[in-house]
């Protein structure tokens, strides 16, 4: 009888990778190609922040080193977290409650 082969899937090589936790809801990794630069912020929490428009993605990076993935964002959203006074007020009071992230980057 010939052994069964377990392929991993594109969120169990990123759980590996970046230590986010792996679930079957993680949407597939994308093609970076698809994704904006990385946009600084004039934030005591977040540092930086990248929108994927092809997919709706966004990707925060914070200030404390750890990078989250929001999946299914309105670039609308985006737009208005650019122009945000307060980006750690945003995300705390918009993209947090909304839309359920996961993270793709450990802390440093």
């Amino acid at each position: 009888m010939a052994n069964k082969v377990k392929i991993p899937t594109p969120q169990s090589l990123a759980a590996k990778v970046y230590g986010a936790a792996s679930r079957s809801s993680d949407p597939p990794v994308t093609n970076t190609e698809d994704w904006s630069d990385w946009v600084s912020l004039n934030s005591s929490n977040v540092a930086a922040v990248r929108y994927n428009s092809a997919e709706s993605q966004l990707e925060i990076a914070f200030r404390n080193g750890g990078t989250y993935r929001y999946p299914s964002v309105p670039e609308t959203t985006y737009l208005a977290f650019l122009s945000a006074p307060s980006p750690g007020r945003f995300v705390h009071a918009n993209i947090k409650p909304a839309f359920k992230g996961y993270r793709v980057r450990r802390s440093s």
